[in-house]
């Protein structure tokens, strides 16, 4: 895992800071701005098939160039060293099964995840830390089926709080065809891969919002 910098706002390329992670977890999606200025990022390893566990990385410092440390679900330390991927008993170092968006609202701390399998279903935890552990597993969204079904699949799940308005939960998904046809020679290609959005009100009280 690489971070490049950029300048902000023109978006002028920097540098690029290498190998702040080297290893088999994907640490390149989630990313958590703490009040105390650290910075987590949350990675995911696959073991199976529609099967993975989420690792979690931090700069304590914010400035993710720097060095990174890496949590061990096992020993609950952090550390420089995470030659425990290597180890048989990896997926014991993982803060949860399953790919997770851990962000905060009202000062707690909540993860978002779409069940496994391109599953329908949407669930919050609650969670003590960053690292969690995360509890009280509930049902907030189900996806409509004129975009799960006929062939039809979505992933990618992605919360996007920075644009909530009034505390809802603001999430999208990719559409996609899983299905055997030429993608790129059809004309209307373009239309079964789509992003669609959604907005969950009232996600702390109410258990299944759809």
């Amino acid at each position: 895992t690489d971070v490049a910098v950029f300048s902000f706002p023109d978006l002028e390329f920097v540098r690029i800071a290498k190998n702040r992670y080297m290893g088999e977890i994907g640490f390149a999606n989630v990313a958590l701005h703490d009040d105390d200025g650290a910075v987590y990022v949350y990675g995911e390893r696959n073991w199976g098939i529609c099967v993975g566990s989420t690792f979690v990385a931090r700069n304590i410092d914010g400035d993710l160039t720097g060095e990174w440390e890496f949590y061990n679900n096992i020993t609950k330390i952090w550390s420089n060293d995470c030659s425990w991927q290597d180890e048989e008993n990896w997926m014991e170092c993982a803060i949860i099964n399953n790919p997770i968006f851990v962000f905060k609202d009202g000062g707690k701390y909540f993860a978002f995840e779409q069940g496994p399998c391109f599953s329908r279903n949407s669930y919050v935890y609650d969670a003590e830390s960053p690292v969690g552990p995360f509890t009280n597993r509930r049902l907030v969204g189900v996806l409509p089926e004129e975009i799960t079904s006929n062939n039809f699949i979505c992933y990618i799940p992605t919360l996007h709080q920075q644009f909530s308005v009034g505390g809802e939960l603001l999430y999208s998904v990719s559409k996609n065809y899983n299905g055997d046809f030429d993608r790129y020679g059809n004309d209307r290609s373009a239309d079964y891969y789509l992003p669609y959005f959604f907005r969950v009100k009232n996600w702390r009280d109410k258990l299944n919002i759809v």
